[in-house]
């Protein structure tokens, strides 16, 4: 098998990132201290958790508001998404890790990017009910229910 394989391009990337962090959290530690990159890396899991629970309860109420409105909350769901990924990413060792999740909380980057994904979503399947025609029939009548 390929690297470029279709299936492996996934697992291949996430394991160049693991190892690319793991080098950087052995760089970081040799400079700082082991047991001061211990302590770094316990306080991004903690401050992970923290920013998962206040940040995806606040796009929680902002979907909420949407459909209240009468509108989809598809930017909000990707912001949940983005905020759950963000929130995983901060509590796993690594300071690569650390800063892409970091970068997914702070809101301004994460509505820009949950708009261009939203963006991109829409470009592949357009809101509205799908269209008709195209050889399917349609067949009317009434039916009843027979016990």
């Amino acid at each position: 098998m390929y690297a470029t394989t279709p299936g492996l391009r996934g697992p291949l990337l996430l394991l160049i990132g693991f190892l690319v962090d793991l080098y950087l959290l052995i760089q970081l530690g040799s400079v700082i201290g082991a047991l001061n990159a211990v302590i770094l890396v316990v306080f991004s899991a903690v401050l992970g958790v923290q920013l998962v629970r206040h940040q995806g309860l606040a796009t929680l109420r902002e979907a909420q508001l949407r459909m209240a409105q009468g509108e989809t909350p598809e930017r909000s769901m990707v912001e949940g998404l983005m905020v759950l990924l963000g929130g995983t990413l901060l509590m796993l060792p690594g300071p690569l890790s650390d800063g892409v999740g970091l970068l997914m909380m702070i809101p301004p980057i994460r509505r820009a990017v949950a708009a261009w994904v939203v963006k991109r979503i829409f470009w592949f399947f357009p809101p509205g009910p799908p269209p008709s025609g195209g050889g399917g029939r349609l067949i009317e009548g009434d039916y009843r229910r027979e016990e």
